[in-house]
């Protein structure tokens, strides 16, 4: 299967396809295998990245609001000594759970999951599954992230007085969804750290909220739409948080954060 009709495959089944510049620096990646004193032999490996690096699919899941995410690129180098196999990675899949799973290939052109288990023999049967396999797992929500939000100001039942912003936003023509604001009302004001001691918030204030596209990603709004609020910010506001109008947390390199608000929470708080 050439790059092209893979590409044509994956237009059928997908939400979105990048094509990204056919282009990988082969010296580099061979120096990455001679330095790492594992591969003996990269020839197939970088054949493959030669046909397929930097494709990046997203296939809609059979939940509503969850995405797959399949990247084709250069990862890391392995033995695996248990099973005598040699690998470098060469996907890295993931769902709005941000959860990744990641293949690899070995020297010999066999493509392994990260449990070390065989997927596929040749080139075509792994892009095929690539399309194909399921991503859909989502963690519970942990005690941990419950005791992070207390610790931030939140409680159960939380439901604070937005009428106020809501008169505001609505003079300046931005029109909260019924659930943008019960999203305010719960989590409105809220200030906390992750387990990594940086800084999350939710803003309540009408100087925080605004409707913008999440430029330059100007593809995404046909996922996301073009209304989104900026709602707050997390790790030591380095990145920004966006509100859809049906309640999805997206940041500001437009990666949807879970199915809902809590587990968005979650996921931000590194558990």
């Amino acid at each position: 299967m050439t790059r092209a009709e893979f590409l044509e495959k994956a237009t059928l089944v997908s939400e979105k396809v990048v094509d990204g510049v056919r282009y990988v620096d082969y010296n580099d990646c061979v120096r990455k295998i001679d330095k790492s004193d594992v591969i003996k032999d990269g020839k197939q490996i970088l054949e493959f990245l030669k046909e397929f690096a930097l494709i990046h699919i997203v296939i809609k899941s059979s939940r509503n609001n969850d995405y797959k995410n399949v990247r084709i690129s250069t990862g890391a180098i392995h033995y695996w000594a248990d099973i005598n196999v040699a690998v470098v990675g060469v996907t890295s899949m993931w769902n709005t759970s941000l959860n990744e799973n990641y293949f690899y290939m070995s020297e010999d052109g066999v493509f392994y999951n990260q449990e070390r288990n065989v997927i596929a023999y040749n080139t075509d049967d792994y892009l095929k599954y690539l399309l194909n396999v399921k991503c859909d797992y989502h963690k519970p929500i942990s005690e941990k992230t419950y005791h992070m939000l207390k610790e931030a100001g939140w409680y159960e039942g939380r439901c604070i007085d937005i009428s106020e912003l809501v008169s505001e936003c609505e003079n300046d023509d931005i029109f909260l969804s019924e659930t943008q604001k019960k999203i305010i009302m719960e989590f409105g004001g809220i200030k906390g750290k992750d387990k990594r001691n940086r800084e999350f918030r939710i803003k309540n204030k009408k100087e925080w909220l605004f409707y913008e596209k999440l430029f330059p990603y100007d593809s995404l709004t046909t996922t996301y739409g073009t209304d989104l609020v900026c709602i707050g910010d997390y790790a030591d506001q380095m990145i920004g948080l966006y509100l859809t109008t049906d309640g999805r947390l997206v940041n500001q390199m437009g990666l949807q954060l879970g199915l809902n608000i809590m587990e968005s929470f979650n996921i931000m708080l590194g558990d």
